[in-house]
């Protein structure tokens, strides 16, 4: 059965068996939780159903990479959809049915967490540990749940309680108040949170995983000093470090790393990755002689592989190279930019990597090496999607500490103890509290790029405006958006949402 999910008509709580693997099971059909809720057992269960709710989560946030200067959708004219949000074209109305989607997936998120927490507050047979850690999990993804929506929508309804007859009709509430209650949330969660699972319960959150979201969130409300004590406490945690190699990270059965505060879980059938929620497609359709079937969507941007330095810490400068036809661009540079994307000439499962097999010459390699198998069904690939990581973490610590009293020993610490993971030199000294903004800013898109933190930066930035009116060209082809409109740092509410609540207005311009 198809259910819509529509916050002002009421959502229902899925749950799912955990006989393996906590996220292992489909959905169940929905019990009636005042017989269901009559044990730990069963409020575990409640909680698994409140994860499930992720699963369609990068299937959104990966994509807004195409309203940033890292990547386009093709050349062909691009996503209509995601594209339309930033071109302003009629895509970019209340009908965008990726707005609507992450207006979807935000509440429904919401709205099980919600449902849990209600659920279980009242049963007198769990232990105090017990209740409070669930309660605490489900805190947590509300308040992702929120993130994803105060950032993209900003005043939305601030909904605690299962949807009532009375909520039916919830007004916005101010995101300053939203943000508020995900502070509590993130600070209620970290004090009852474990610092780490084992077994089939890796993957729910940890005490680091609320305290590092926690800080993000204090960073980017601008709140220095409180974001970069919360992210000392995740680095004073031994538990959570970098790994030594930063390949590692994206290879399969590497994702339960120390460097892994929180990532989304993806399950499998019979020991085969299941690519039912998460899918990429790279490279062009007539690129058969890869095996791979893809579309040429979600294709790396010059202006990227260009934020990548020389491996001796200095930028990398273009000149006025043809850089369609040079493939010298490539030597002696960060070796997270080939860790990252894949470039003319390097080894693609054992044959060189063609810039004729994308439109833009690259594409993404983080996230497509599954089982060392280039031939994927319709390019799909099933990957833990990482949330949050140790490094973003010590980035987050380095951005407020600079933000709060200037690039310090502790900043410059920080951030070298990212780049010195890959061979990287530490960065100058004497750099300006200016200039030390500047190079964290770097670091944080060639670091964290394809995990859906730059579309995000660049709004809390306000610099998307500058990125997105850049020329930014790739075999010849210039993709520009030559006005890009203040108010389109918001997204639209669902007009399905106005429609049936005439108490929501819609952000301006739309």
């Amino acid at each position: 059965m198809k259910t819509k999910y529509i916050i002002t008509i009421g959502l229902l709580i899925m749950l799912v068996s955990c006989n393996n693997d906590f996220l292992e099971q489909p959905p169940l059909t929905v019990p009636a939780t005042n017989t269901f809720y009559i044990d730990g057992s069963a409020a575990a269960m409640g909680v698994n159903g409140v994860y499930q709710g992720l699963h369609r989560w990068p299937y959104i946030l990966f994509w807004e990479d195409q309203l940033t200067d890292n990547e386009r959708w093709n050349v062909d004219g691009g996503n209509a959809l995601y594209g339309g949000l930033a071109h302003g074209t009629e895509a970019a109305l209340g009908n965008n049915s990726y707005a609507i989607l992450g207006w979807y997936r935000g509440y429904i998120l919401v709205q099980r967490a919600n449902k849990v927490i209600e659920s279980i507050e009242p049963m007198d047979n769990l232990s105090d540990d017990l209740k409070n850690r669930l309660i605490a999990e489900c805190k947590f993804l509300r308040a992702l749940g929120y993130h994803l929506l105060v950032w993209r929508y900003g005043d939305v309804p601030l909904l605690l309680n299962p949807t009532s007859e009375q909520e039916y009709f919830p007004v916005r509430t101010t995101k300053a108040e939203v943000v508020e209650q995900i502070y509590a949330d993130l600070t209620d969660a970290a004090q009852y949170l474990p610092e780490t699972w084992t077994g089939s319960d890796i993957g729910r959150a940890t005490k680091g995983a609320a305290l590092g979201m926690l800080a993000k969130e204090y960073l980017f409300n601008g709140e220095w000093t409180k974001a970069a004590q919360e992210a000392k406490k995740v680095m004073d945690i031994s538990a959570y470090g970098l790994v030594e190699n930063y390949d590692d990270l994206w290879l399969p059965g590497s994702s339960n790393t120390k460097e892994d505060l929180f990532k989304i879980c993806f399950w499998t059938v019979n020991g085969e990755f299941n690519p039912t929620y998460f899918y990429y497609r790279w490279l062009k359709g007539d690129a058969t002689k890869t095996g791979a079937t893809g579309l040429s969507w979600c294709l790396v941007v010059q202006d990227l592989v260009n934020a990548f330095e020389n491996s001796d810490g200095t930028p990398f400068n273009p000149g006025g190279r043809d850089l369609h036809n040079d493939n010298t661009q490539y030597e002696n540079r960060d070796p997270r930019l080939k860790s990252s994307i894949f470039v003319n000439g390097m080894d693609y499962f054992g044959q060189p990597y063609k810039r004729s097999w994308t439109e833009t010459d690259y594409s993404w390699r983080k996230y497509t090496i599954a089982k060392n198998n280039p031939k994927l069904v319709a390019s799909q690939i099933a990957f833990d999607w990482k949330v949050l990581r140790y490094a973003e973490v010590l980035l987050i610590y380095a951005e407020a500490k600079n933000e709060a009293e200037g690039p310090s020993n502790e900043v410059y610490n920080a951030v070298n103890r990212v780049r010195n993971r890959v061979g990287m030199p530490d960065l100058p000294t004497g750099l300006t509290k200016d200039a030390m903004r500047e190079r964290i800013y770097n670091e944080r898109r060639v670091e964290l790029c394809s995990e859906a933190t730059r579309y995000e930066d660049l709004v809390r930035w306000r610099r998307l405006k500058e990125v997105m009116e850049k020329k930014h060209y790739n075999q010849g082809v210039n993709y520009q958006i030559t006005n890009f409109e203040e108010f389109r740092y918001l997204w639209p509410i669902p007009q399905t949402e106005i429609d049936i609540n005439a108490n929501l207005t819609q952000n301006p311009g739309y």
